[in-house]
């Protein structure tokens, strides 16, 4: 079950959610509701929910305030409002869906699963084992130490690995970021994360050039050249 809270100051709108989450989204417990930021984010920190659905414009503040607030977020967040001007602003908090009001069925069904299959992530990695993925042909469990590299395309990531094995998987590069271990995998570029065990050489001129065993090269910014080497520990070629 997702343990999740409702928060949105409309009374009337918590009950129509909570409603059509029991008919149409059976794997989701309604754990608790808030109508007021201060209360939700006492709610958060001790019934550590596992999804909030948030309104945005509330009384006494905006869930934007609410995200500001929580030091350690370990929960994903649905957004579910009116106002439709603040998708943008939404998406920048890392959100996993912005839904707007009269809730769609559909949309509902699509936004919970997005965050089941961010769950099966987050569950399954470990760094020594398989890395458990939902691609375009199904469920996949890929082997860590053979994956070489994964690119962001959007709201999609490319994992490519040994053999020249490449998956498609709707899961965002941030999420595969935060939960393989940081020691085998580093973030080179803003769409492009690599495991250092794969790297075949660097060639250190006016940008870096990370070139990988499958040939890819990745070009690092020459403002981030000189972290990026400190980073990566790699002998420098000329």
């Amino acid at each position: 079950m997702i343990r999740s809270i409702i928060v949105d100051d409309e009374e009337k709108a918590i009950l129509l959610l909570r409603r059509q989450l029991q008919k149409y989204c059976p794997n989701v417990e309604v754990i608790g509701e808030c109508q007021r930021i201060d209360e939700a984010v006492k709610l958060i920190e001790s019934a550590h929910p596992k999804l909030v659905f948030l309104d945005i414009e509330m009384a006494g503040g905006t869930g934007f305030d609410l995200l500001e607030k929580i030091k350690e977020r370990n929960f994903h967040v649905i957004f579910v409002t009116a106002h439709s001007e603040f998708a943008l602003k939404a998406f920048q908090f890392s959100v996993t869906d912005y839904l707007l009001k009269p809730v769609n069925r559909e949309l509902l069904i699509q936004a919970v699963q997005k965050v089941k299959n961010l769950m099966d992530v987050s569950a399954s990695v470990s760094a020594s084992e398989t890395l458990r993925i939902t691609s375009t042909g199904g469920v996949a469990f890929l082997p860590i130490v053979g994956i070489i590299r994964m690119a962001a395309e959007g709201p999609y990531t490319h994992i490519y690995l040994d053999g020249g094995k490449h998956y498609l998987t709707s899961h965002h590069l941030k999420q595969f970021e935060e939960h393989l271990d940081s020691d085998i995998f580093i973030r080179v570029h803003r769409s492009h994360l690599i495991n250092r065990s794969k790297i075949k050489s660097v060639v250190d001129r006016q940008t870096l050039h990370i070139i990988m065993s499958d040939g890819f090269i990745i070009e690092v910014p020459r403002r981030s050249k000189k972290e990026m080497l400190e980073m990566l520990n790699f002998k420098r070629l000329p």
